[in-house]
């Protein structure tokens, strides 16, 4: 585990490298793998499209594509980094009392770099927490503001998809997604819904919860129930101390959740954009709640970013808004929610990298005595 976080700090280009050739093939091998199983489902979907016509491939009008869509598309992703970066400069300005463009949006992309490339979105907080506390803030603040981004997150989602699945049922999304997709927001709301109750009732909802996990270690799915018991019942604590921390300040937690949906819609509304800009006819609510129920059926989707479960939902439920270049407009759509924030954390690693580099060439200069 050491060996793992020390090779992530250096890729966050803030410590000097120290890692064995074997550990350094091993995370060649991994980033490798990863690519091909992206790739490999790109290809699939492809190969399934154009077998019905092969002609379809030479067919594709970039040049007739409907641009202003694909501007709408930037701007929706434009939203989404703006929402995220705001929250974390608000809740720098609350708790440290200045805020810092730079570390608000590297440590969003970091997160969502993280989320992507690990299994059910789980690595994203640690890291948020570590480079926070690797640009001087308080440990504290560092701690809690990853937490509260990610609470505020969770409960925008939550919030959108129950209003979706009351007000709108889109007839595209089958009884069996419909289904996976309340179990998700179910777990959505779990986490939310312990604090809560924790906060309210702690030695009552402990109880509750120590006896949920053992019924669970008896029916052999969790092998350890003791150890989750200790470790979940902190993580509550910790979760709990963020959220009473960040409502003593005023009308914060408010803005987060404004925020977080603001973010939530905008994500969920690019299909929207990307096929409507290759002559698909949907309309906005329609392309929204079928993202919806798509985002909360894969949420328990273990692959990192939920690869291949998302593009195959987006295929087989976005295929009944008959977009003649449906694999293309959904190569754009996880471009836009999905690669991006690959490019972009690979580029905050190379410019902290360059930015460390150079600094450690320009303190070895200063040393060197005058001749």
């Amino acid at each position: 585990m050491a060996g793992k976080f020390e090779e992530e700090r250096v890729e966050l280009g803030l410590e000097t490298p120290r890692r064995s050739k074997k550990s350094k093939k091993r995370k060649l091998l991994g980033t490798l793998l990863f690519a091909v199983v992206n790739v490999g489902i790109i290809a699939a979907t492809a190969i399934l499209e154009f077998s019905k016509d092969a002609s379809k491939a030479e067919r594709i009008p970039f040049l007739g594509l409907n641009f202003r869509f694909i501007f709408a598309a930037i701007g929706c992703l434009v939203v989404i980094l703006g929402a995220e970066t705001t929250k974390y400069m608000l809740m720098m300005k609350k708790t440290i009392g200045k805020a810092d463009l730079k570390t608000a949006f590297q440590v969003v992309v970091i997160g969502k770099y993280y989320d992507n490339i690990t299994p059910l979105g789980a690595g994203g907080q640690p890291f948020q927490i570590y480079y926070l506390n690797k640009q001087g803030l308080p440990k504290g603040a560092s701690a809690s503001m990853p937490i509260a981004g990610f609470m505020s997150m969770q409960v925008g989602f939550a919030l959108l998809a129950l209003f979706i699945m009351i007000f709108f049922k889109p007839e595209a999304v089958p009884v069996e997604m419909r289904i996976l997709a309340y179990i998700g927001v179910g777990f959505y709301l779990f986490l939310p819904a312990a604090i809560l109750l924790f906060t309210i009732a702690p030695k009552t909802s402990g109880r509750i919860m120590s006896f949920l996990i053992r019924l669970l270690g008896r029916i052999k799915i969790i092998k350890d129930p003791a150890k989750t018991i200790e470790s979940t019942l902190d993580s509550i604590e910790e979760y709990r101390s963020t959220i009473i921390s960040m409502s003593s300040k005023r009308g914060l937690l408010i803005s987060l959740l404004l925020l977080s949906l603001v973010y939530q819609v905008s994500m969920c509304s690019l299909p929207f954009f990307v096929l409507r800009a290759f002559g698909g006819a949907a309309t906005w609510i329609e392309s929204l709640s079928i993202c919806v129920f798509i985002y909360a059926a894969i949420t328990l989707i273990p692959t990192p970013g939920n690869a291949g479960a998302a593009e195959g939902s987006f295929y087989a439920l976005f295929s009944t808004l008959t977009s003649s270049y449906l694999f293309w407009a959904m190569l754009v759509w996880r471009f836009f929610c999905y690669y991006i924030f690959l490019i972009l954390g690979l580029g905050v690693f190379a410019f902290n990298g360059i930015k460390a580099r150079r600094h450690k060439e320009i303190n070895s200069a200063a040393e060197k005595p005058a001749s």
